[in-house]
């Protein structure tokens, strides 16, 4: 099983995609995290320079990690459940083509933007995330409805998206995904 957790940057996403991965024990990967982590490596200096900006990190590269990281990272055998990709339209034949894997669930998680800004400036205050400074999470944003939007229509359209209340507890929503998963085949 395939699964994507679509929604804005402080929208819950990875506290939500990693649940999944373990209860169904499946790879997770967090494009997010992922490109942090490859931060010391020569393409990881390239990304993290992007991501100071509040700009996405140019497909090339992008690809480039995350080929690196499914290849050294994950385990062959297992589904996925992803957060923060794919981002863009155009990444999708790279999904399906050259990492030979297709979405059988997107979950999208629906956040006001005054609920937004209140988590992402929390996190702000907790974690001191360069990539989270106010200019560059109002630039983030700008971009994932641009960006991602697209994304999320083209799987609507293959009947695969399921949107959800973000603003609930994580309990909440956890089980509220889970039981959606009980109807995937």
């Amino acid at each position: 099983m395939h699964i994507l957790v679509s929604g804005p940057q402080g929208s819950g996403k990875s506290t939500q995609a990693k649940l999944i991965a373990k209860k169904l024990n499946l790879n997770f990967l967090d494009s997010g995290a992922m490109l942090r982590e490859s931060s010391e490596t020569e393409m990881g200096m390239k990304a993290k320079e992007y991501m100071d900006r509040g700009e996405y990190v140019p497909e090339e590269i992008y690809f480039q990690i995350i080929k690196e990281y499914v290849k050294n990272r994950c385990d062959a055998n297992k589904g996925f459940v992803f957060t923060g990709f794919p981002r863009t339209v155009d990444q999708i034949p790279f999904m399906e083509e050259e990492l030979n894997i297709k979405l059988d669930k997107v979950f999208n998680l629906i956040v006001s933007p005054d609920e937004y800004m209140k988590r992402i400036q929390k996190r702000v205050d907790l974690e001191h995330r360069s990539d989270e400074a106010p200019e560059a999470v109002l630039k983030r944003l700008s971009e994932h409805d641009l960006k991602t939007g697209p994304v999320i229509e083209y799987f609507k359209a293959k009947g695969i998206v399921e949107d959800v209340d973000g603003e609930r507890s994580i309990e909440e929503i956890f089980l509220d995904i889970m039981n959606r998963l009980k109807e995937v085949k």
